[in-house]
């Protein structure tokens, strides 16, 4: 059965099994990280032979992108979903910090396989890639901005430090979080919006 370009599949038996590739790929990376990560590594947690891999990629690094491309858009749809609704901006910052935090937790296995072999992928991907997170970032400082000019938040904070330094804070919890710890989805996404608005919302009066 005939593939399309870059591990597209066509029919559902292709899809299926190249969502377990794509499976197997994170396991793979997450494990041993992508550089020490071979192809028969990756098909070896797929249960195919390494022929049958190449069936659905041209090369491990179409895998490395995927896996990262797909969460990375997940939340695009989000986006434009918060900019219309009719709220402050403190609110649409808590709300966006709740979901990404959401997200970040689901998917906290790609987000460290990002973080550690983003530098890995082609330049060309690499654009592709940072094009969409710059689109995260874009729209968080725009909501900083809004909130400044409503007086909402602080003037003295710059919007693209703020930015980063929540990114920074949701990014890293790939790193610590557990599933089975005392600690709900909930509970870190509110905790983390309290932390970000305290240090933004502007003084009353």
């Amino acid at each position: 059965m005939a593939t399309r370009a870059a591990g597209r599949p066509v029919g559902t038996s292709d899809t299926n099994r190249y969502e377990e590739v794509l499976e197997a790929a994170i396991t793979a990376f997450d494990r041993n990280g992508y550089k020490s990560t071979s192809v028969q590594d990756i098909a070896d947690e797929a249960g195919i032979v390494k022929g049958t891999l190449y069936h659905y990629i041209k090369a491990k690094e179409d895998l490395l992108f995927e896996i990262i491309n797909r969460v990375q858009q997940q939340m695009v749809p989000k986006l434009a979903e918060l900019e219309a609704l009719e709220t402050s901006a403190a609110d649409k910052l808590r709300t966006f910090i709740c979901w990404y935090v959401e997200h970040t937790i689901a998917n906290r296995r790609v987000f460290g396989i990002f973080l550690r072999d983003f530098d890995a992928l082609s330049p060309k991907r690499r654009k592709q890639l940072t094009e969409v997170r710059d689109s995260y970032d874009g729209f968080v400082m725009s909501l900083i901005a809004a909130g400044q000019q409503a007086g909402e938040f602080r003037d003295d904070v710059t919007p693209r430090v703020f930015a980063f330094s929540i990114f920074g804070m949701i990014h890293w919890i790939y790193q610590w979080y557990s599933p089975s710890g005392s600690l709900t989805t909930d509970d870190v996404g509110r905790q983390m919006a309290d932390l970000a608005l305290v240090g933004i919302v502007a003084p009353a009066g």
